[in-house]
């Protein structure tokens, strides 16, 4: 449900600004360092990291050198850009790199952010996850804007399962089908560690840490960072005919009009903070079409048939590398409350994710005092999942979300259910 605000446009960034966008600090502990990996760490990493064991729980692992090399350049322009945190632990014995701590924020605001992990199979058992975890965790909630901590794991994956919950993670949900691969789908456990919770637990500070290392990120010679953009979205957006309606690509021009309907309380009650002026908003337009040009997002505006005046607003973005997995957020005008216009919308946009983008699951974050938004994803056929402690920043106050998913197999037995029932 959450619509990407301004200040994501305006700085290209998910994070705001701190001093780890030059460096992560290295936080140490009895036992064990954790930093921000380097290209030299890429052999060590693939020993550890690269078994069947390991991997079978992670959507993709670099499996080469030159792979992981190209990781680790990837994630420290993500760091730069303040996209990405990403730790590498290693244990005072043997004193090399034996495995990872990422962390990617998943809103504008910065406060809620995801996070994954992978330790070597040769550590198991050893309690350097916990260590390593704790320091990170202790640092991200007392150094940085994050306030919520969310990790997706496996529901027959008992080891990371445990690890969580010896940390103090909270169960929130069940996520139907959000591991995907190519050989499989399979359900989530949905684990969360709040600020509050967290530092009211801790007598102090769990880490020692040195100060970042300033510097740019390291070049690959010979890899080439480029993104897996979907065809549909390289080259701009199709126009989606609906009942009575169009909608297409956002642009330039609509600035005025979005403008206009995103100054109504009703339309922004449940939203964050939309841009404020015409020139904000062609920002934004700006910056949107360059996320769906990288295979980020995808942003359309709906134009009814009788007033072809912009009248609504949808926008998908890639949770996963591969797009499998989005989430979409929507407004739509007051005006236009209760005639429909949501419902076939949402239906055309359902058909473009699951149909030309290849989306396999499509969530939406719904306060839980938006009734009208939490019956209008039921219609579709969206279920609820979970309900997310203190996951949404409106105003000074943490809201708790529902989670709502809909399954691309669910949504294509409905609509056979529904053709079938009009004939």
């Amino acid at each position: 449900m959450k619509l990407m605000s301004t200040s994501t446009a305006v700085n290209d960034s998910f994070m705001p600004a701190a001093n780890w966008r030059d460096g992560l600090p290295v936080l140490m502990t009895g036992g064990c360092v954790v930093r921000e990996p380097q290209l030299s760490d890429a052999s060590p990493l693939l020993e550890a990291l690269a078994h069947e064991e390991v991997t079978r729980f992670l959507p993709d692992t670099p499996q080469t050198i030159p792979q992981f090399e190209w990781f680790i350049a990837r994630i420290q322009r993500e760091r730069r850009a303040g996209r990405c945190l990403c730790f590498t632990i290693v244990p005072n014995e043997p004193g090399r790199p034996v495995g990872l701590i990422q962390i990617r924020p998943r809103e504008s605001s910065g406060t809620t952010a995801e996070w994954g992990f992978a330790v070597g199979r040769d550590y198991w058992g050893q309690r350097l996850f916990g260590k390593s975890a704790r320091l990170v965790v202790d640092y991200l909630f007392r150094q940085t804007e994050i306030n919520r901590l969310e990790a997706r794991v496996l529901l027959h994956n008992g080891r990371a399962n445990r690890a969580l919950e010896k940390l103090g993670a909270v169960v929130e949900g069940i996520l139907r089908k959000s591991f995907i691969t190519r050989w499989q789908s399979a359900d989530q456990v949905l684990w969360a560690l709040v600020r509050e919770d967290w530092v009211a637990k801790q007598a102090g500070p769990v880490y020692v840490s040195k100060a970042p290392l300033v510097r740019a990120p390291e070049e690959v010679a010979h890899a080439t960072l480029v993104a897996d953009v979907p065809p549909s979205l390289l080259s701009g957006l199709p126009a989606l005919r609906g009942e009575a309606l169009r909608m297409r690509e956002v642009e330039p021009r609509d600035a005025s009009d979005l403008l206009r309907m995103f100054e109504d309380l009703y339309v922004t009650r449940f939203l964050p903070p939309p841009p404020q002026t015409v020139g904000e908003f062609e920002q934004f337009i700006n910056w949107s079409r360059r996320q769906r040009a990288a295979g980020e997002c995808a942003c359309f505006v709906v134009e009814p048939d009788e007033t072809r005046a912009v009248s609504g607003f949808f926008q998908l973005r890639r949770l996963d590398p591969t797009f499998q997995t989005a989430e979409w957020g929507f407004a739509i005008a007051s005006s236009c409350w209760g005639t429909g216009l949501f419902n076939r919308c949402a239906q055309r946009l359902l058909e473009f994710a699951f149909g030309q983008l290849g989306v396999q699951r499509l969530e939406a974050r719904v306060p839980l005092s938006n009734r009208r938004a939490a019956a209008a994803l039921r219609k579709l056929g969206a279920i609820r999942e979970g309900r997310l402690r203190r996951s949404f920043l409106l105003g000074d106050e943490c809201l708790d979300d529902a989670m709502w998913a809909i399954v691309v197999d669910d949504w294509t037995a409905r609509r056979g259910g529904e053709s079938t029932a009009s004939r």
